[in-house]
């Protein structure tokens, strides 16, 4: 590397997850996962027809008739005046149905909250008092003994027809119905086969339920792992048992299945060039035989200087690298070009529900290696350079920069970054001088570098277990029965590590096969991004690993350069 770019910072990115998109027929123990949604209610007196899911500490809006999402995920504690501990999370949820229009009520544990809202109200209107759980057991359900509601409830539901005014209750295999009108148990404990016409595995236990909407007003929607049953409440027979990824693909990326990924780690390397000068700020003319005092001054435009924003380029402290996270999520989450060009980093999908971080969903590499892990790393070295590139515009929009004739014109303020005096003494000329003054402007280059690869299982329960590539062989005995797929899988990892484009469209190779057929990380991969300089010169910036993408970037600078035009 010539001496033009010096390296100022390596910012280890959260891990990049490529899923296989194995089936779950293609695992020793394919199970029913953990379930996509904690709870769901019917909301018709407030968003007609839509259902709300939740999901550990956050709600969504569901449209049946479309099956899509209608918003991203909002904390529970932004819209349900809940107690505390329920918005981390709740079991279950119902609406009291045609019959109690403005009840509400949430379960966790042992425990439940109602909501009574005014008619024409609103359920989320904040109160001053502190919401307080109360114990199901205490007789206000007519629980047999207190006991089968004094543990947490699976799903709880409105019921309609002939079971107007009534509460459906779940829990593993067993059902019990409440009446709201009496105030009392209305049927069971008793097994869930009693009551619904239902298959395996629904008669072994419900997720989640709601009603659908229109035609499909009456029909139970049952929800079990990655299936679906349809439930008409006029016949009390199941219509239909279909797959999740079906009827409502909106809900797979939050089915917890068994799934094997590979786990890339990049960083963002940073590399600072020599400043040059920007735009035109002021030109000042010095008269002959005069020695004046300039004053260069920057400022925020914001309402005072502590408010000032920086990119990651500048700084990697908690909260620009919080911005920049949150920023790329966004970003993924609007891109609208492929459901498979999604990445996921870190945390929250099929394998690990468990994490608090807002990433869901995960890339989708399918066995389609070559190709499609190929355009997600683009599309991911695109989110993070967009990303970068909205911090760094958002940086130069917070400053002002001005020069005044005299120190005495300007009074410093709350707002000012930099006041840099400039002596000009032209008092030996007898010919007006002019000074110009710029915008310093900072070179950056980033380099997007792949540096290594594992894998991880994940068992569709959220537990996630890495391995080492050296370990492929014995991480696909152990969760993939069929030797065949085994292969198959094997290649593929093989396959998209040993050809992966770089910048330039070359392939490089971030895996390795050895001699006795054993996978593991290359020993040694370098490669080179190349540059050219204003000037038209060329520089050559190496760095270890596979740089799949690289961008450089001119950020403004608190400073300005004066110069004798």
């Amino acid at each position: 590397m010539t001496a033009s770019y010096e390296l100022a910072s390596t910012f280890d990115l959260k891990p990049v997850y490529l899923s296989l998109a194995l089936p779950p027929s293609a695992f020793t123990n394919p199970g029913a996962g953990r379930p996509a949604f904690s709870a769901s209610i019917n909301a018709d007196r407030i968003d007609p027809g839509l259902v709300y899911l939740f999901k550990g500490a956050d709600w969504y809006t569901f449209d049946p008739h479309s099956g899509g999402l209608e918003r991203s995920p909002i904390p529970i504690s932004r819209k349900w005046r809940l107690p505390a501990d329920f918005d981390t999370g709740i079991d279950a949820a119902t609406w009291g149905g045609p019959a109690f229009p403005d009840l509400w009520y949430f379960f966790k544990g042992g425990s439940y909250h109602k909501i009574h809202r005014a008619p024409g109200g609103i359920p989320h209107l904040r109160i001053r008092t502190p919401p307080v759980a109360k114990p199901m057991a205490n007789g206000d359900w007519g629980a047999v003994d207190g006991t089968w509601l004094a543990a947490s409830l699976d799903t709880a539901l409105h019921g309609i027809r002939d079971h107007f005014g009534k509460i459906h209750f779940f829990r593993d295999t067993e059902y019990m119905r409440h009446d709201l009108f009496a105030g009392t148990i209305d049927l069971g404990p008793c097994p869930i086969t009693e009551v619904f016409d239902l298959p395996d595995p629904f008669s072994r236990g419900i997720d989640f339920a709601f009603y659908g909407t229109g035609a499909d007003s009456e029909i139970i929607h049952f929800l079990r792992g990655d299936q679906v049953a349809l439930y008409d409440t006029e016949s009390k027979r199941t219509l239909q048992v279909i797959a999740i990824d079906s009827r409502y693909p909106a809900f797979l990326e939050h089915v917890f299945r068994p799934q094997l990924f590979m786990v890339e780690q990049y960083t963002l390397n940073t590399y600072i060039g020599t400043p040059t000068g920007g735009r035109l700020v002021q030109a000042l003319d010095i008269p002959a035989r005069t020695r004046r005092t300039t004053l260069m001054v920057t400022e925020t435009t914001e309402t005072r200087a502590a408010k000032i924003t920086q990119s990651l380029l500048e700084s990697q402290d908690a909260a620009v690298v919080k911005d920049f996270y949150d920023e790329l999520n966004t970003r993924n989450e609007q891109d609208k070009s492929s459901d498979t060009d999604r990445f996921n980093l870190d945390a929250s999908f099929h394998g690990d529900a468990s994490a608090t971080s807002p990433w869901g969903g995960e890339v989708n590499a399918s066995l389609n290696v070559k190709e499609g892990s190929d355009s997600l790393r683009q599309h991911f070295a695109s989110s993070a350079f967009g990303t970068i590139s909205s911090q760094v515009n958002a940086t130069s929009r917070t400053l002002s920069q001005k020069v005044f004739g005299s120190s005495n014109e300007y009074v410093r303020t709350e707002r000012t970054l930099r006041a840099e005096e400039l002596v000009i003494d032209n008092t030996d000329s007898d010919d007006l001088l002019r000074y110009q003054y710029f915008q310093q402007m900072q070179p950056y280059l980033t380099l997007l570098v792949l540096k290594s690869s594992r894998l991880a299982a994940a068992d569709g329960h959220g537990g996630l277990r890495f391995g080492a590539l050296r370990d492929l062989d014995g991480i696909l005995a152990a969760n993939l029965s069929d030797p065949g797929m085994r292969k198959r899988v094997r290649d593929a990892v093989t396959t998209t590590g040993s050809a992966i484009e770089d910048w330039e469209g070359i392939d490089r190779a971030i895996v390795d096969v050895a001699a006795d057929g054993v996978v593991g990380n290359a020993r040694s991969t370098t490669s080179e991004y190349k540059i050219t300089e204003p000037d038209g010169t060329r520089t050559t910036v190496s760095a270890d690993g596979v740089i799949v993408a690289g961008r450089p970037w001119a950020a403004s600078t608190q400073i300005m350069l004066a110069r004798e035009a």
